[in-house]
């Protein structure tokens, strides 16, 4: 994609709260989509249509092709256009994948940690509009080793030890999703335990219920796997006593500590009503969700999605906010630069990097102030200062740099 030369800059100031401002988010295997049958596209909307998610991860994807359909077929149907996805990666198995609800989020990178069985991907979002210091999240998706055996579950800890190593070498990273098909069938499992465990980013399983899951009635009520008693179109059978489907979510979302929480009570199997325990999800009569929606889910997959709510505590605004009086400042967002207001006289504006280069300093003087920003600086996040006469900070906001590329 072609560049142009023209920086948007925004800057918030403050933190607004509030309540209603929240994402869906849906992980879902995808038993092999499309595989042979393209027409379960038309099954995945019904479901789609009834959750609504704003962020779909999926599993069990076997082409870019199947990604374009979901998009084209599943998503964006009807009045619906405004759904994006992250470009395919393509490795030794089936694929993730990530939807997102682009009047909502955008894509600011992605990445992949390889193993020897499937890639698991990564994928960084960010809270629209981008206006001043945003909210990121990190999404995280992968399809563990299957099967029971201790070699498969020490493949399942290896792969889950290079996803924490990863969060272990970026212990930046923040509000951080880690979810998919886990084949975990215990809490004393070693993944399970990688998982849950130290380094730098703590993952916390939003529904703690330890204890042996599989084949165990006591955990009938999250039990992901099989929705089906019978075999059709490939996957599982044998009705629901697996908990494989599952997401994880780091400390920060769980207690809010950087802008996202997670939703009290939101983590739920689509279609578990607690009556499934070695039966399908259709039959005994399910009326956890439309007739429609479970008929839907029998026919999609042998796996059941798990949906949760995270809560935005902190949004961008494009209106321009005041500080506290007594730092005498106002900020406004332009398109290429700030419009900044000073009450008090020398005061001075400084731009640093994350690793603390600065790369723009100005005087301000009392009253209006226009900055321009220089257009070759790079996409990223940055740090703007203000420090009255005694060199003493009386502003720092971070904010994220973006250039705006060619319609």
């Amino acid at each position: 994609m072609r560049i142009k030369a023209l920086i948007f800059l925004f800057i918030v100031v403050g933190v607004q709260v509030f309540g209603q401002n929240s994402l869906t988010v849906m992980y879902y295997n995808l038993l092999n989509f499309p595989r042979n049958t393209p027409e379960r596209a038309d099954t995945l909307r019904r479901i789609l249509q009834y959750v609504k998610p704003d962020v779909l991860v999926v599993n069990e994807l076997v082409s870019e092709a199947g990604a374009d359909l979901i998009l084209q077929k599943s998503i964006n149907v009807g009045k619906v256009s405004h759904y994006s996805r992250a470009r395919f990666t393509d490795g030794k198995d089936s694929d993730n994948m990530i939807f997102y609800n682009a009047k909502k989020l955008g894509l600011k990178g992605q990445m992949v940690i390889p193993t020897d069985l499937r890639h698991i991907n990564g994928y960084t979002l960010y809270v629209m509009p981008v206006l001043g210091d945003t909210v990121f999240l990190n999404f995280f998706s992968a399809h563990l080793k299957a099967s029971t055996g201790n070699e498969e579950m020490a493949l399942r800890a290896l792969e889950a030890s290079q996803l924490k190593a990863y969060l272990g070498s970026n212990p930046q990273l923040q509000n951080v999703v880690f979810g998919g098909d886990l084949n975990l069938y215990s809490s004393s499992e070693p993944a399970y335990t990688v998982l849950s465990g130290g380094y730098h980013i703590r993952l916390m399983d939003p529904i703690f219920t330890p204890g042996d899951w599989s084949n165990n009635p006591r955990f009938s009520h999250i039990h992901t796997q099989s929705v089906r008693k019978t075999q059709f179109g490939g996957g599982s059978t044998g009705g629901l006593d697996d908990r494989f489907d599952m997401v994880f979510l780091s400390s920060d979302i769980m207690y809010g500590e950087q802008f996202i929480q997670y939703q009290k009570d939101s983590y739920k199997a689509l279609g578990q009503d607690g009556n499934r325990f070695d039966h399908s999800i259709i039959d005994p009569p399910n009326h956890s969700a439309p007739d429609s929606v479970i008929t839907a889910l029998y026919h999609m997959s042998d796996h059941m999605p798990v949906l949760l709510t995270l809560d935005i505590l902190k949004t961008p605004s494009s209106q321009t906010s005041t500080f506290n009086p007594q730092e005498k400042l106002k900020v406004e967002p332009g398109l290429s630069g700030l419009a900044i207001e000073c009450f008090a006289e020398k005061l001075t504006l400084t731009l640093v990097t994350a690793d603390n280069k600065q790369v723009l300093k100005r005087t301000l003087s009392k009253g209006k102030n226009k900055i321009e920003m220089n257009s070759k600086l790079p996409d990223g996040v940055y740090e703007v200062n203000v420090k009255n006469a005694s060199n003493s900070i009386i502003f720092s906001e971070k904010l994220y740099l973006k250039n705006k590329p060619k319609a």
